[in-house]
């Protein structure tokens, strides 16, 4: 196997392990949350969720895909064939949205530091 894509199969371990990690902490956290702060978790408890859901989904999608691409997946070849269009997708997916939540979850710390 070449050196390139067994380091693409093993950074899609990676990803996948912290998009997983990722997804527990955020978990623990938002039970955290409601447990201790009832009335902030109470006024923003869907946008909390989708926070939390959408910065750890991204990673283990990156994983996949990496995973994939550096298997020789012919599923991963099959996407690549959209050319533009797939490039469009995963970028959204994997890159733009995961940097738009982590900005978004900024704003959590500036509404509870105005309450």
């Amino acid at each position: 196997m070449s050196g390139t894509l067994y380091g693409l199969r093993r950074a899609g371990c990676i990803f996948i392990i912290l998009g997983i990690l990722f997804g527990i902490v955020g978990v623990m956290i938002l039970y955290t949350t409601k447990t201790n702060f009832k009335k902030f978790y109470e006024n923003n408890m869907y946008a909390v969720v989708a926070a939390t859901v959408a910065l750890s989904v991204p990673l283990t999608t990156r994983g996949v895909l990496d995973y994939l691409r550096g298997a020789e997946s012919g599923l991963y070849a099959a996407l690549e064939g959209y050319g533009m269009y797939w490039e469009v997708v995963s970028y959204s997916l994997v890159d733009f949205i995961p940097a738009i939540c982590q900005l978004a979850t900024l704003v959590f710390g500036l509404i509870r530091m105005n309450e």
